[in-house]
């Protein structure tokens, strides 16, 4: 009688411990007869960061059975993100995001199109993404030291391009340099010298060919003085003699040994707030730095003159 009731309690402990272990079940996990409609999520390796940097954006999706991605993948919603790099992997699609501005990187819903066994176009979809940006320049912009921005990451390799087209092109070069030497060597030294074009006037028309193509009048500042600085730093790497165009506005300062060039490090400086600090200028501002670029062309024009003395026309209008 009493190994009956022994018996009769370890069933009882059996059942307890059945119906616990009940829902741990892998099998529970799906109702029966609901048919999988596959699902996306999205995972970033940083929640914030500095302006410039690249954030990776990984996007983890299973499909339904018998459904497939198209040939050309298509991922809505992150249309105000700057993809620089995409890696598809089975399951994952892995995207390179690069924060060029200093708002905070917000988007709505992710979608990802697959087609099903007929052909038929659906979606996958998950919710949004947020990235806040790091300022370089905290509060008071004019006042700090603008750091270079990060390298911009290549989106695919050149070697090849380089290798079919360069080879061509360098053997064409080095026959015509040959042909050039030849020609120097049977002619007089006072006979036939190319003409050359004085910087400042190389300058001053780049400066009216800006001027003309609208950019600061139809709202798009960056590019205007994204322009306007390179035409600065190539006059004044071609009068001083050091790769200004290279350099950074600080390394630039740096290598300035000539009083009458500080203000273009001015205009530069006032250039970069625009370029990487969103900073919105004034017509009349731009005004200003157009005028002020001109008249530091006309202060050092006569720094830098051909020794052939054969100047263009233009050039001495200029």
């Amino acid at each position: 009688m009493k190994h009956c009731r022994i018996s009769n309690g370890r069933k009882i402990l059996r059942v307890i411990a059945f119906l616990f272990l009940l829902p741990l079940n892998p099998v529970w996990a799906q109702a029966p007869g609901v048919e999988f409609q596959g699902d996306l999520s999205t995972s970033l390796d940083k929640a914030s960061a500095p302006v410039g940097t690249v954030v990776r954006l990984n996007l983890d999706y299973r499909l339904p059975p018998e459904g497939h991605l198209p040939e050309k993948i298509d991922i809505q919603g992150l249309e105000d993100a700057s993809i620089v790099d995409k890696k598809f992997d089975p399951g994952r699609i892995t995207l390179k995001l690069i924060l060029d501005g200093t708002q905070i990187l917000e988007t709505g819903p992710i979608r990802l199109k697959y087609l099903d066994e007929h052909g038929d176009e659906l979606w996958l979809e998950t919710g949004g993404i947020r990235i806040d940006v790091i300022s370089n320049l905290e509060q008071k912009p004019e006042e700090r030291s603008l750091k270079p921005i990060r390298e911009i990451i290549p989106t695919q390799s050149y070697w090849r391009a380089w290798l079919f087209w360069g080879i061509p092109a360098v053997l064409i070069v080095v026959a015509i340099l040959g042909m050039i030497i030849w020609y120097k060597r049977r002619t007089d030294a006072r006979g036939w010298q190319p003409q050359q074009t004085a910087p400042h006037v190389r300058a001053k028309r780049s400066i009216d060919d800006l001027i003309r193509t609208g950019h600061f009048e139809q709202g798009r500042y960056k590019a205007f003085y994204f322009r306007f600085s390179e035409i600065l730093k190539h006059y004044l790497e071609e009068i001083r003699g050091f790769p200004a165009a290279e350099y950074t506005t600080e390394e630039i300062s740096n290598n300035i040994s000539h009083n009458e060039d500080y203000p273009i490090v001015g205009l530069l400086k006032q250039a970069d707030l625009v370029k990487f600090a969103d900073a919105t200028p004034t017509p009349a501002r731009k005004d200003q730095e157009i005028a002020a670029a001109l008249n530091y062309i006309d202060q050092t024009s006569s720094l830098h003159q051909p020794e052939s003395g054969n100047v263009l026309d233009e050039d001495q209008k200029a």
